[in-house]
C-alpha cells in the first residue's frame, strides 16, 4: 500500500511535467532521496509529502500515502485544476526565479571578496617589490 507512494508521485509528476529537479529546487529532499523516492527504494519524508501536496493542492492526501480512494483532480472542474496549475505553476516559477537571484547574489557578493583580496595582494607585492 506505502510502497506503491513514489509511483503515484512519479506518474503526477510526469502527467504535470514537473521534474526531479523541480522537486530538488522546491526543497523537497536531495537528488539521491527525491531518486529513490520515484524509483521506491525509499518513502518519501513528512517535508517531502507536504511539500509536494503544497505544490499540488488539489491532490487528496490520503490517496497520495495509500493509494486508496481518488484524486480531487478528478473531481474539480477543468476551470478549477487550471486555476490551480496555474497557481502552482506560478509559485514555484517565482520561487524558483527568486533561488536563482539570491543564488546570483551570493557568487557576485563572492567574487567581490576574491577581487577586493586580489587587490590586497597585489598591494602587497607592489610594497614589497617597491622596498627592495
Amino acid at each position: 500500500m506505502y510502497k506503491n507512494i513514489g509511483k503515484r508521485i512519479s506518474e503526477i509528476c510526469k502527467e504535470k511535467n514537473v521534474t526531479q529537479k523541480d522537486l530538488i529546487l522546491n526543497d523537497l529532499g536531495s537528488t539521491p532521496t527525491i531518486s529513490n523516492v520515484f524509483h521506491g527504494r525509499q518513502l518519501p519524508t513528512l517535508k517531502f509529502v507536504s511539500g509536494f501536496l503544497d505544490m499540488f493542492p488539489y491532490l487528496d492526501a490520503r490517496w497520495l500515502i495509500t493509494g486508496k480512494r481518488s484524486t480531487l483532480e478528478n473531481n474539480m472542474t477543468s476551470d478549477n485544476q487550471a486555476e490551480y496549475e496555474k497557481k502552482v505553476g506560478d509559485s514555484n516559477k517565482e520561487k524558483i526565479h527568486l533561488e536563482k537571484i539570491n543564488s546570483l547574489t551570493e557568487q557576485i557578493e563572492l567574487k567581490d571578496q576574491i577581487i577586493a583580496n586580489k587587490d590586497e595582494q597585489i598591494a602587497l607585492l607592489k610594497r614589497l617589490l617597491g622596498e627592495r
